[in-house]
């Protein structure tokens, strides 16, 4: 099993059908109170102690945090293993280099955003007196530039990506890496508010990717991702949930209903539903993906506090839209048109929000709690 794991986390085209993906199932679907045993007697005793003690759901946690902890530490022992033996033999740096690139790819999708610029420097470093225009290298910068993104470090992470692209460009030409790079500049662009941008850096990945490894490879999914999310921006949210629907039906084709991935493109599709007033289909969908990133990633994982944050955008009660409405004097399906935008609209319509809200002592109990929700909107907003 732990060859398996290994395996699969250090070789790319095993990832997807590997035992990362069965265990990221496993996690997902993993039911204690849907357990068997062959004397029913002592399975309804085990399930008793079970349900009046921790309960079903923190047993559930519980045996998820066992099987992410195996798969950390299996993949920490080979990376201290390979580390304390490698030697910067020219013969080797390149093994050493790749294999940093695909541990970059393990850890930032485990949060550990320092160690992932750790073990880039050092492959880095190999090649400082050498040739940098190399695939290697350009992977090395993207995944630095991923791990600073995630560390709010924007700038840092647009030098990092526009980097890669450069080389992608000269070495690779037409190459899935290429369009990669081209998303990693779109993330920042999207960030900035810069839409526009975003859109062209992504048409210009999705040609490649059309071309290199057809519309239907899982890279297309996250293409598609930050291309919907950019048409929410504008905001066109037609567009946006067809663009999303597209990208949910391919991830789930090849990475599973259960994987991290596909919830959160679940998470940002439930945005575009709420935006549009879909309130109950958003809060489905992003209780869904709550529950996948939660299993899979664990409770202090940033994703899963971001579908707990955001939520209460997407809470499926009539009062709620109408205090939003009645606080904002915005409508739903407006919204994006007053908290996107480069005059920061959001700020303005917070602080107004926030005084209207001032009067809630004279309204009912019902419409208070409406106005409470409402504000929960403003803080995940």
């Amino acid at each position: 099993q732990k060859k398996k794991m290994i395996d699969d986390v250090f070789d790319m085209e095993t990832e997807l059908t590997g035992s990362l993906k069965q265990l990221y199932n496993t996690m997902a679907n993993n039911k204690v109170e849907h357990a068997q045993a062959s004397v029913k007697h002592d399975l309804e005793t085990i399930l008793k102690v079970l349900r009046d003690g921790l309960g079903y759901k923190r047993t559930n946690n519980l045996v998820n945090e066992i099987y992410r902890d195996w798969i950390k530490r299996t993949i920490d022992e080979h990376v201290k293993q390979i580390r304390g033996k490698w030697t910067p033999q020219a013969s080797q740096k390149e093994d050493f280099a790749v294999f940093c690139v695909r541990a970059g790819v393990f850890y930032n999708k485990y949060g550990e955003y320092s160690f992932v610029r750790e073990l880039s420097e050092e492959a880095l470093d190999y090649y400082k007196n050498g040739n940098e225009d190399n695939r290697t290298c350009a992977n090395l910068y993207n995944n630095m530039g991923i791990a600073r993104f995630w560390e709010g470090k924007y700038g840092k992470a647009m030098d990092l990506f526009q980097k890669a692209l450069t080389i992608c460009k000269s070495v690779l030409g037409d190459h899935p890496d290429t369009a990669n790079a081209h998303n990693g500049v779109a993330l920042i662009f999207l960030t900035r508010m810069k839409t526009k941008s975003a859109i062209n850096e992504l048409n210009e990945s999705l040609a490649i990717q059309y071309v290199s490894v057809g519309k239907h490879h899982p890279s297309t999914a996250w293409t598609h991702f930050l291309m919907a999310t950019a048409y929410m921006q504008l905001p066109k949210l037609d567009e946006a949930l067809e663009i999303f629907e597209k990208a949910i039906e391919i991830s789930e084709s090849a990475w599973g209903k259960t994987h991290p991935t596909t919830a959160l493109i679940y998470a940002n599709t439930s945005a575009c539903l709420g935006l549009m007033g879909r309130l109950e289909d958003s809060e489905r969908l992003l209780k869904e993906a709550k529950q996948i990133r939660q299993a899979t990633l664990g409770l202090t994982h940033q994703d899963t506090m971001m579908c707990k944050a955001v939520i209460p955008l997407a809470v499926g009660s009539k009062y709620a839209c109408k205090a939003f409405e009645g606080v904002t004097g915005v409508m739903m399906n407006d919204l994006p048109t007053k908290v996107f935008g480069p005059d920061s609209a959001a700020t303005r319509l917070m602080a107004k929000a926030r005084e209207e809200v001032g009067t809630a002592e004279a309204l009912s109990r019902k419409t208070q709690k409406a106005v409470f929700i409402a504000r929960k909107m403003f803080d995940a907003v």
